[in-house]
């Protein structure tokens, strides 16, 4: 980890955890990986980042590998104590595959 990395394991206050939320509904790849950064710290640490899953959930159709990435060590993470939301993330996991065409099945 390089030292620029430390700012994520800061203490975390009431104002963070909305700017994390605006982080996570940007627009912005670069602003929804430092959202995501900033929850795998808090996890990493031991904090509860469960109120973020319908956030994170919203980030599955994401463009950028690297966030994808992040969404989906978030989701495991939480899959098990949030067995009843993951289980409602199934159509966005579905709505991201991509299509099967005829021609890639013959």
């Amino acid at each position: 980890m390089s030292l620029s990395d430390a700012h994520y394991f800061e203490e975390m206050s009431v104002k963070k955890y909305e700017e994390i939320r605006k982080l996570l509904d940007s627009r912005e790849k670069k602003d929804k990986l430092e959202g995501m950064k900033r929850l795998l710290a808090m996890i990493s640490i031991g904090r509860d980042a469960s109120d973020f899953f319908p956030d994170v959930v919203k980030n599955v159709v994401s463009d950028s590998l690297e966030v994808k990435k992040l969404v989906y060590t978030f989701l495991t993470h939480y899959a098990e104590s949030k067995s009843n939301e993951a289980l409602l993330t199934i159509n966005t996991f579905q709505k991201v595959r991509e299509p099967v065409t005829s021609s890639a099945l013959a």
